[in-house]
């Protein structure tokens, strides 16, 4: 009995192309799970992290609480008491002062704690004196009590006008003040 090898080869290279094909996809299905496992598993990982930022922001926001207030309450102060502590800097400084202008700044801020708005302010002051009353006229606008900062200000020597009279100094300056008060009121 006489095997002839081409009926047995072209079935065994089909079987072999079979089993090529069955290995391949089974290759490709656990590619696809070891895939799906690491999407998975970034997916838990971002989870976590959102999840602890949250709770970090959380324990933040209470932590702070105390501030926060101490800041409303830093900023709940009217334009007019405003305006008085820059004259009362002028005064402390010894210069002769004037708040020109006082209105709001297009500046979007967050809200406060309890929902006000914080609006940022600016004034507009001309102050006239020595060099050295009107340097301490900034040094005081620069502490001052409420979150504020000097935007600009302009100096220039003012010319003697007559006999006896010795010059001085002008500046104008733009303070930026915040605020939870409308200049309205």
């Amino acid at each position: 009995m006489k095997l002839d090898l081409r009926y047995i080869g072209w079935p065994l290279l089909l079987l072999t192309v079979l089993v090529w094909v069955g290995v391949g996809m089974f290759a490709q299905t656990i590619l696809a799970d070891e895939e799906s496992q690491v999407f998975r598993m970034q997916q838990t990982q971002e989870a976590e992290n959102k999840d602890a930022s949250t709770i970090r922001l959380h324990a933040l926001a209470q932590d702070t609480e105390q501030k926060r207030g101490q800041l409303d309450a830093i900023l709940r102060v009217d334009v007019v008491s405003i305006v008085d502590m820059i004259e009362a800097a002028g005064k402390a400084a010894g210069v002769k002062l004037i708040v020109n202008n006082a209105q709001p700044e297009n500046t979007p801020l967050p809200q406060t704690a309890n929902g006000t708005q914080v609006i940022v302010t600016g004034f507009v002051v001309e102050a006239q004196g020595t060099f050295a009353s009107l340097m301490h006229l900034i040094r005081l606008f620069e502490t001052f009590p409420l979150p504020s900062k000097i935007g600009r200000f302009d100096m220039e020597r003012i010319s003697a006008t007559g006999p006896g009279t010795s010059g001085g100094w002008r500046i104008n300056a733009h303070i930026r003040i915040l605020t939870t008060s409308d200049t309205s009121s």
